[in-house]
């Protein structure tokens, strides 16, 4: 049986986590002291720091969520489980990534957890080939094919995308992680992302660039 404040943080999402803007802002110095204060305090049992650290990050966890399950409600349990997490595991929070990344990558365990529940194949790809000599991820002339492309025919072509390539560009593009905090949270090797990362954007380039994805 949960006690007070365990039922408090087990709490169902608010709109605060859906939110208005699908984007969600990103994390300046101040917010980063302010996430390391509050993990040390969750740790010794203060709600209200938990749920200060919700408001910073619930818009991120559903976001990622919710481009890897695309279903809402399931994105909201993620949420919630992603929390829970953190004010049980708090303490174990070692400062070695950022705050953000850290419960990210607890969110990413939450949303195999779920996908295992569909019935879904989550074994992460052992023969993923790996690119040499990889350009600058910081790809410009793709993102302004994205930013032409229409939403309908840049979700279809995201969509066409391996789940792993999709979560790498989405956590760089969106989240603006390094591969060091993207393989963190895949927990896989940077040279392994940078390949994800390659790849993705070879793809969407070929689907954008040649209509297929408005297909």
């Amino acid at each position: 049986m949960f006690g007070q404040k365990d039922r408090e943080a087990r709490a169902a999402p608010s709109e605060a986590a859906r939110g208005s803007n699908p984007t969600p802002p990103a994390v300046g110095h101040d917010e980063t002291n302010a996430d390391i204060d509050d993990l040390r305090r969750i740790a010794g049992g203060d709600v209200r720091a938990l749920r200060r650290l919700y408001d910073r990050h619930a818009r991120a966890v559903y976001a990622f969520a919710l481009r890897r399950l695309e279903d809402a409600a399931d994105a909201e349990e993620v949420v919630g489980d992603t929390f829970y997490a953190v004010w049980q595991r708090a303490a174990a929070f070692g400062g070695r990534s950022a705050a953000r990344t850290w419960i990210l990558g607890i969110a990413r365990h939450k949303v195999l957890d779920v996908l295992r529940r569909r019935g879904e194949a989550v074994a992460e790809p052992l023969d993923e080939p790996l690119i040499e000599s990889l350009p600058d991820p910081a790809d410009a002339p793709l993102d302004r094919l994205c930013a032409r492309a229409d939403a309908a025919a840049l979700d279809r072509a995201l969509r066409a995308l391996p789940p792993e390539q999709r979560e790498a560009l989405y956590l760089f593009a969106y989240e603006g992680l390094s591969l060091a905090e993207i393989g963190a949270i895949q927990n896989a090797p940077v040279a392994t992302v940078g390949s994800r990362l390659h790849l993705a954007r070879r793809t969407l380039r070929k689907l954008l660039g040649d209509g297929k994805a408005s297909a």
